[in-house]
């Protein structure tokens, strides 16, 4: 009897902190106080100077193909105007094996979905690197950085495409019309095992965030666009939400068919994850703390308009904090094992495959469209208010 009394509490206690930590992700768009779906494009292609699509964890093909279709056709409207950014992940589950490795194959197949996205628009491709091109942040994970970089220069003719280059942290950059797009590894914080940037023109983090400084400062009137795989800001499950589905299903997060309920006692998984257990791939870990400090404390010096980013599955759109006017999450990959919520930062959020548009005018205004599909549809757009970015004194 005393045996099942204790059960009985530790049952409803274990309740209680699930009814918590809990609730329902955004499977249905949701939209900041004041906004809702747009009825209308703002601007036509006549009226753009320059075009920015960011689409992020996009290498998993079983899931990306169609969307990827739609990207290709949004790339496709002014190509000679248009950069696609790729924001890592690029490749699923461990980066760019060896060539003689026998995952080789699979790997080059994925990647190629996404090539074929840059060569059948002949707009720009730039693809960044995420934990999972990092061999999933296993050793040789740099190797893998570097195999997955001559690959894609090798397909698209020329260097440039992949940014940093060289294994290395960064930041790389390139302008891109009115555009400064800065790229950095944010793998260079995260990364457990040992790194070489002994031949890398930044091999620290101190030297690191001194040139993203210096980058920032010397962009003159262009907006700027900060792209790292890893958020500085989520409401998804790196950021510690997570849904009655992972409370009920946790074994899901092992495999995403084994759907076995495990009531009560599945709460101390998302209870662990959030709470005690610090991943490092997750924005409570000690690591992943001190990249967004360190990071925050340099973009701040001269906020760039926005910090785009992939790694928590879903689109969301954040009112920028220090370190840029704009947060952006734009990551394709989606399972059933990812959550997503909103906070008071929160103008748009959704747990949708899709990808992000940035426009800017002959007048240099900034339009931000977010897009799903298929079909092709336009859910959100917001005209960015561009005093965020800086401007030359």
């Amino acid at each position: 009897m005393r045996n099942t009394m204790v059960f009985a509490l530790a049952a409803v206690g274990l309740g209680l902190l699930a009814g918590a930590f809990t609730g329902c992700s955004h499977t249905s768009p949701y939209y900041g106080a004041g906004l809702g779906r747009p009825e209308e494009p703002y601007v036509g292609l006549g009226d753009i100077r320059c075009r920015v699509l960011l689409v992020g964890d996009a290498g998993d093909t079983e899931v990306s193909a169609a969307t990827l279709e739609c990207l290709t056709e949004w790339a496709s409207h002014i190509p000679d105007k248009t950069c696609i950014v790729f924001l890592g992940d690029n490749i699923y589950p461990v980066g760019m094996p060896a060539e003689d490795d026998a995952e080789r194959g699979q790997a080059e197949q994925r990647l190629r979905a996404q090539l074929a996205v840059v060569q059948e628009s002949a707009a720009r491709g730039i693809f960044i690197p995420g934990n999972h091109d990092w061999a999933d942040g296993k050793e040789r994970g740099q190797e893998a950085v570097v195999r997955q970089e001559a690959f894609i220069n090798g397909a698209l003719g020329g260097g440039g495409h992949f940014l940093p280059e060289d294994g290395c942290p960064g930041p790389g950059w390139a302008d891109v019309g009115d555009v400064r797009i800065i790229a950095i590894d944010t793998m260079f914080w995260l990364y457990k095992h040992h790194m070489d940037t002994d031949d890398c023109p930044c091999p620290d983090q101190g030297a690191v965030t001194e040139q993203l400084e210096y980058l920032l400062a010397s962009s003159g009137d262009r907006h700027v666009i900060v792209v790292g795989h890893h958020p500085l800001a989520t409401h998804g499950t790196y950021g510690g939400f997570y849904d009655w589905k992972d409370h009920l299903f946790p074994s899901t997060h092992l495999a995403k068919w084994l759907y076995v309920p495990t009531p009560v006692v599945g709460s101390l998984y998302p209870l662990m994850r959030s709470r005690f257990i610090k991943y490092e791939q997750s924005l409570g870990s000690p690591p992943y703390q001190h990249m967004i400090e360190q990071l925050t404390q340099a973009l701040a010096t001269h906020p760039p308009l926005i910090y785009a980013a992939g790694h928590d599955h879903g689109l969301q759109v954040l009112k920028g904090r220090r370190a840029a006017g704009y947060l952006l999450v734009s990551a394709l990959g989606l399972d059933k094992a990812a959550a997503l919520s909103h906070g008071g930062d929160t103008l748009f959020a959704h747990l949708h495959p899709g990808f992000m548009v940035v426009d800017i005018t002959h007048e240099r205004r900034v339009l931000l469209r977010v897009v799903e599909g298929p079909p092709n549809n336009t859910v959100f757009q917001l005209w960015l208010n561009t005093d965020a970015s800086r401007k030359t004194p």
